[in-house]
């Protein structure tokens, strides 16, 4: 005798059960789907944050090596008014200075002792008494006289001459930021403007003035006597130095989960090197 199947032994999956693995399948898919998803973003975030931070870090460190090689620790107001958003300060750019003849206070003319190659006719100098009282002019001309070198100059010098008085050949170096075009530019001398740095969301520079036993006090621009910028101040009977400088500068950097600010800052010393550290800088070019 032949036996007949059980038809309930070969049935296949009910629709309830279909419909429960394809829930299950939809949610492991989706979990799956969210971890892929947040770890590509974190991988955006951290390659835009190394990025940024790569690209501020440079620029910093440019600016840095420069100001550190600023000489006397100077801060002036050419090319740029130095401030918030931009600064300005000397490099030299020859010799360990021409020791000058004894002048008159306001004259226009100076002499180089024992020289025979001096500054150009057009070059930037510093002159320097030993008191840090010092004037930024231009040489508008050069002759010779007994030996000497006779400098003319594009301003008469209020400094007045005293013993180890000198002369430096020098040029300025501006950093200026412009929030609208979110721009750093660089200026040298009498030269262009150049861009610098591009996508800069921010840029500020404060000045950091300390003395013995006081905390420092830290400023947007530097003290300033008459217009003119100074390298010290007086509080009370304490003498406050302009020590060093503070940057802080950021920019924007896209990724995946939106805009994000990055910062970076970072704090330049101006005492390193002590010798004929301005006190007061004029300066007429």
């Amino acid at each position: 005798m032949v036996r007949q199947q059980d038809s309930r032994k070969v049935a296949g999956l009910s629709l309830v059960e279909v419909l429960v693995a394809l829930a299950i399948f939809s949610i492991v898919m989706a979990i799956a789907y969210g971890a892929i998803l947040n770890g590509l973003n974190t991988h955006s975030n951290q390659e835009a944050t190394v990025s940024a931070q790569a690209k501020l870090r440079r620029v910093i460190e440019v600016i840095s090596q420069d100001v550190r090689s600023a000489v006397f620790g100077s801060i002036i107001d050419s090319p740029y008014t130095s401030g918030e958003n931009e600064v300005s300060f000397l490099l030299l750019t020859g010799g360990a200075g021409f020791a000058l003849a004894p002048y008159g206070l306001n004259t226009t003319q100076v002499d180089v002792i024992s020289s025979t190659v001096g500054p150009r006719t057009g070059s930037q100098v510093v002159i320097v008494n030993q008191q840090g009282r010092a004037v930024l002019t231009r040489v508008t001309g050069v002759s010779s006289l007994s030996g000497r070198q006779r400098l003319s100059l594009s301003c008469s010098v209020p400094v007045a001459h005293t013993t180890n008085t000198l002369l430096f050949e020098v040029t300025s170096l501006g950093i200026s930021y412009d929030e609208g075009s979110q721009e750093l530019s660089i200026r040298m001398g009498r030269g262009a403007e150049a861009p610098f740095a591009f996508d800069i969301s921010d840029f500020r520079v404060e000045y950091v003035y300390t003395a013995d036993g006081e905390a420092p006090r830290t400023f947007d621009g530097p003290v300033r006597t008459a217009g003119v910028p100074e390298r010290t101040f007086f509080s009370g009977t304490t003498e406050f130095t302009l020590s060093s400088l503070q940057f802080a500068i950021g920019t924007e950097a896209t990724t995946r989960s939106g805009t994000r600010q990055h910062s970076y800052s970072a704090q330049v010393n101006l005492l390193s090197s002590q010798d004929f550290m301005l006190r007061e800088l004029t300066s007429c070019i």
